[in-house]
């Protein structure tokens, strides 16, 4: 298996197979324990919040996980902590992810990837069974750091180092 790293802002001008997005503080742990919550069926993303309005969700049939705050789009925001959305219900409502690099890192990597798996310390190992079992000759790591200006963030570069060591 080839890995290669990423910086999310950078276009790749190539397709790959699999791409492992890592916003470790946030997007990638919170969506870890949403997957696992039994209330919670599937997960919606948003690049930014005025990505919001192209949804197919109404704002009565989701919840913004975000930590941009509640935003003009209307309905329920909550902070994306992992810690708070663990202690959720979320019922018949589809938590949408919208957040300042890791939702827009993810958006980057569907670009050109056949596959993109979101990584955080908590999921690691699965992570890497899953990679190592799919054997995919091409792997993007793509630590999002922050999106905008391409600067790494520790705890992002870690992660994907984590990964690649298994």
């Amino acid at each position: 298996m080839q890995l290669h790293r990423l910086r999310p802002a950078e276009p790749c001008q190539q397709r790959v197979g699999t791409a492992v997005v890592m916003d470790v503080l946030r997007m990638t742990s919170t969506a870890a324990v949403l997957m696992r919550s039994p209330s919670c069926a599937k997960v919606a993303v948003a690049g930014t919040p005025a990505d919001l309005e192209r949804l197919s969700l109404r704002p009565g049939d989701c919840v913004i996980v975000s930590e941009l705050g509640a935003g003009a789009w209307p309905g329920t925001w909550v902070d994306n902590s992992p810690a708070l959305v663990a202690r959720m219900s979320f019922e018949h409502r589809t938590p949408v992810l919208v957040t300042t690099n890791g939702t827009r890192t993810l958006l980057s990597a569907a670009a050109f990837a056949s596959e993109v798996l979101l990584a955080s310390f908590v999921d690691l190992g699965s992570v890497a069974r899953y990679l190592a079992e799919r054997a995919n000759p091409s792997v993007a790591l793509m630590p999002a750091g922050h999106f905008a200006s391409g600067e790494p963030r520790g705890e992002d570069e870690l992660c994907a180092d984590a990964l690649e060591a298994h």
